[in-house]
């Protein structure tokens, strides 16, 4: 797909996305870039835009392929088989409850670049009967801690399905540009699943959200805060500043 072609798609969505925006209010997605959390990309968390290689065993379900793209090029890819501009086969909602995975998504970005710090997050929406409710706008920088790995280096948070019929469609639709070595993987995690273990040493641990303890200081820190804290009493007496 040219440049320009991916461009044109992706400033078509992008103007659906500020039409639902004023007309219903379209909810825009919270980006963690990097993840603060980790899931791999299983047959139990399917693509909805991927390479082919994408696990969607239990779901049974088509998903949008990435075509090949040249080195710093772009790609604006729809969540149905065929990847054309029509998205000719969305899902339904009820597809997607049928996972299991409740009424609130999130989308995990398998990220793959050869260290171009220009990979970018163009655009992301979600599509519902035709109408955008959920987007992010970037460009954004994509980060990687864990690339190439198959887990979220990335998490797109917010989407809600409480209150659409199960017979509604529902497509999802990525862009993003300067890309380099393989193809990112945009796949479905339940709001509510746990993380899975961080997968490189290099993670940082994910934020603590539940019985929450400050760690005791060591004894070498206790003692290095004593004897600070006596030679700031001493100059208090002697007047020293």
């Amino acid at each position: 797909m040219s440049i320009r072609a991916v461009v044109q798609i992706t400033f078509c969505m992008v103007i659906m996305a500020i039409g639902a925006s004023v007309a219903q209010a379209a909810t825009i997605l919270t980006l963690e870039n990097p993840a603060l959390a980790y899931y791999q990309q299983t047959e139990n968390r399917p693509c909805v835009i991927g390479e082919s290689s994408c696990g969607t065993a239990d779901w049974g379900l088509d998903y949008g392929i990435i075509p090949n793209t040249p080195n710093n090029g772009s790609y604006a890819v729809y969540s149905d088989s065929d990847n054309d501009i029509a998205g000719d086969q969305p899902y339904t909602v009820g597809d997607l409850r049928l996972l299991g995975k409740g009424e609130f998504l999130n989308i995990g970005i398998d990220v793959n670049t050869n260290g171009n710090p220009n990979e970018s997050l163009v655009y992301f929406s979600v599509a519902i009967d035709g109408v955008v409710q959920f987007f992010y706008n970037g460009p954004i920088e994509l980060q990687t801690p864990n690339n190439g790995t198959g887990y979220s280096d990335v998490l797109l948070k917010g989407i809600n399905l409480t209150g659409y019929a199960s017979g509604s469609t529902i497509q999802f639709f990525a862009s993003v540009s300067n890309v380099t070595d393989g193809k990112e993987q945009f796949f479905l995690i339940g709001g509510s699943e746990i993380p899975d273990e961080c997968p490189t040493t290099g993670c940082p641990p994910p934020p603590c959200t539940t019985d929450c303890v400050v760690p005791a200081p060591e004894p070498t820190t206790l003692l290095l805060l004593g004897t600070g804290a006596a030679v700031a009493a001493v100059r208090r007496r002697r007047g020293v500043c």
